[in-house]
């Protein structure tokens, strides 16, 4: 990370990360001696849902909207070039879906270390007091099992109405 941002010590980010402060510093002294890639099993096996339950909405939204695109392009491009191609081909789904639980996998620590940066420095610059400081730090950080639920819910429910209102052949 360039020099001119502003140095967070690690009683920060641990208030920050919560329960798996110890993995998540590991990584940030990584990320600090300039290595970006590691690998997130959680994010690996989780995908989108482990973003959620660390709190990164934005970026599972745009996650989101990336996939959106990439199905589009997908069913839009490739028949183009592969003659035959199916994009329903289960074959095709696995690996679509392999390439991009190893991309949040080799990534997600990077850019969770990266939001961490972000709403910890904008912490700093609001508040004055080190117990006001900490108590921000824990309530913006750490992890929501509410809006995983939420979305693994939101998910399982539109689903079963995929599959209840699907044509039928």
């Amino acid at each position: 990370m360039a020099s001119t941002l502003m140095p967070i010590n690690e009683e920060y980010l641990a208030a920050f990360f919560g329960k798996n402060a110890d993995y998540y510093l590991y990584y940030w002294r990584q990320l600090q001696a300039g290595r970006r890639v590691s690998f997130n099993a959680a994010a690996f096996f989780v995908g989108l849902f482990w973003f959620i339950y660390r709190r990164m909405y934005g970026v599972a939204l745009l996650l989101v909207g990336l996939l959106i695109v990439e199905a589009q392009l997908e069913q839009w491009l490739l028949p183009r070039f592969i003659p035959g191609y199916n994009a329903a081909n289960p074959g095709s789904v696995v690996v679509v879906n392999l390439v991009a639980a190893s991309l949040y996998a080799a990534f997600g620590n990077w850019i969770y270390l990266s939001h961490a940066r972000r709403k910890i420095t904008r912490v700093l610059r609001r508040e004055t007091s080190e117990e006001a400081i900490l108590q921000q730090l824990r309530r913006r950080g750490g992890t929501s099992w509410t809006f995983f639920l939420l979305a693994l819910g939101l998910v399982a429910a539109i689903v079963l109405l995929a599959q209840l209102y699907a044509p039928q052949p």
